[in-house]
Order: structure tokens, then C-alpha cells, then sequence
């Protein structure tokens, strides 16, 4: 008798992954109207684990397009400003020294130590006339 009587071939095999990956792949396209509608955490939790960079410390944090972090009040700002780092370099080919407020987002993120002043530092802010 023959061994092999009852046993998948191997195309019946590589049939039945290619189907469970197009399976696959509907579920999550039926699933993305739902994930772009859920809460943020609903939606990290149903993407993958993330792994936070806030508690370890680097010796060199380089951040390409720089230009993107100039603004204070932006997510890609703030995430920087949190991580501990020594040194922190920007590259950027896009002209950014558009007005003299446009340093201040990187000030900020180069002069972590500015809270040891002795006195604050004010930045003044220049309004048009009415």
C-alpha cells in the first residue's frame, strides 16, 4: 500500500495559505472602516504592540526632515522633546529660517536645560497693527 494516500500535496498545501492570506487580507479590509473610526488605543491595540522609546536614553537622536519639528504644539515635537538624548542633530534640505520665531521650536529642543536658568527666558511675540 502507498504511504501517501490521505497526506496534502504540496500544492494543496501552498493552496490552502494562499487562501487563508487572501482571508486574511479581506478581514482587515473589512476591519479598516472600524479602525479608522475607533480611539487611538483601540486602534494601537488592534495594529500591534508598541514599545516606548521614553525610557531609555540615547547618545544621538537625528531627525530627517527636520523642518516638520519646528512648531511647538505638534505631535512629532512634543515626542522628541521627550526623549532623553545627549545630542540632537536636524537634517533638512528645505529652507526654514523664515522668520525669527521659527528658531524657538528648536531652541526648545536643543536647550533642554533652560529650566536651570536663574531667570526665564521671554520670547517676544510681534503683532501687526490693526
Amino acid at each position: 500500500m502507498d504511504d501517501d494516500v490521505g497526506q496534502p500535496t504540496k500544492a494543496e498545501d501552498n493552496a490552502r495559505n494562499s487562501f487563508r492570506a487572501q482571508q486574511a487580507a479581506v478581514n482587515q479590509l473589512e476591519n479598516a472602516d472600524e479602525l479608522e473610526n475607533a480611539d487611538k488605543p483601540e486602534r494601537a491595540a488592534a495594529v500591534g504592540e508598541y514599545v516606548s522609546l521614553i525610557h531609555y536614553r540615547f547618545a544621538r537622536l537625528i531627525c530627517d526632515e527636520g523642518h516638520r519639528i519646528k512648531t511647538i504644539a505638534t505631535r512629532q515635537h512634543q515626542s522628541i522633546y521627550l526623549l532623553a538624548r545627549d545630542v540632537t542633530w536636524l537634517l533638512t534640505a528645505t529652507p526654514i529660517w523664515n522668520r525669527a520665531l521659527d528658531m524657538c521650536g528648536f531652541l526648545n529642543l536643543f536647550a533642554t536645560h533652560l529650566s536651570r536658568l536663574e531667570k526665564p527666558v521671554a520670547i517676544p511675540v510681534i503683532r501687526p497693527a490693526v
